[in-house]
């Protein structure tokens, strides 16, 4: 869990941003 959120941490604002659209998308 604490190596994906490091993770998440690393990426851009823009690309977080990107996957939250996308796991919105798939939770519908």
């Amino acid at each position: 869990m604490c190596r994906i959120l490091s993770f998440y941490k690393s990426l851009s604002e823009e690309t977080r941003l990107k996957s939250l659209l996308l796991m919105k998308h798939k939770g519908q």
